[in-house]
């Protein structure tokens, strides 16, 4: 029984979706990078001027993670769940939080590390 082609052009809809959702996630990757190699490398909590990232230092057990957060605009990003959001990066990990305090560049790193784990 044929559906109409009404399947096969959800598919297709589907993974041209997925390949734009790359295309942006992509793209800020490459931001990211960006933001997170203008910092300085000193081992303190500090902020990037041109991105306003912040880099911080998540303790996991007797290891620390060294982390950057910066907000970023994502009315351009599908399946956004808000205009805004916190990206949270650290080699092989992005985390997204779509809820986060006005005042977030105030936060500890203890505090920073908590609020990454709220997507």
């Amino acid at each position: 029984m044929s559906d109409g082609g009404g399947a096969s052009a959800e598919r297709v809809r589907s993974a041209s979706d997925a390949r734009d959702v790359d295309t942006v996630l992509a793209h800020q990757a490459l931001r990211l990078h960006d933001a997170v190699a203008s910092l300085p490398r000193a081992r303190v909590r500090r902020r990037s001027r041109a991105s306003g990232a912040i880099a911080f230092i998540e303790r996991v057990g007797d290891a620390s993670v060294e982390w950057a957060v910066f907000e970023m605009d994502a009315r351009d990003t599908p399946g956004a769940r808000g205009p805004r959001c916190l990206v949270f990066w650290r080699e092989q990990c992005l985390r997204r939080v779509w809820e986060y305090p006005d005042d977030w560049r105030t936060l500890s790193d203890v505090e920073l590390a908590a609020l990454s784990m709220h997507r």
